[in-house]
């Protein structure tokens, strides 16, 4: 029924919300500092969910992107995202940008 579907949807987001979190904080701290090597790798927590949210992030060790066509690397460069054979790379500021921007059409 609708109220159990709403109330589905408002779960998903209070869990996309912490996820987002977790890897803002991260992108927080690789802004300042721009000469750090570390790098995460991240991957959508849902890809085939009827509620896809393509920030849906969370950080997974590299064991789980081994073999993936869809994921993502963040570094103090900005935020790379491999897909099948495409790569799309954003500097963090854009990443950032089109994040808020995203989530102020939800």
């Amino acid at each position: 029924d609708l109220a159990n579907l709403e109330q589905q949807r408002e779960e998903f987001a209070a869990e996309v919300a912490v996820r987002v979190r977790k890897w803002y904080q991260l992108l927080q701290v690789f802004k300042k500092q721009p000469d750090s090597v570390e790098f995460v790798y991240l991957a959508n927590a849902a890809p085939h969910s009827i509620h896809f949210n393509p920030y849906n992030l969370e950080v997974v060790p590299h064991a789980e992107i081994r073999g993936a066509t869809d994921y993502y690397t963040m570094s103090s460069q900005g935020v790379t995202h491999f897909w099948q054979d495409c790569t799309e790379f954003q500097p963090l500021e854009s990443f950032e940008r089109d994040y808020f921007l995203y989530a102020q059409t939800m």
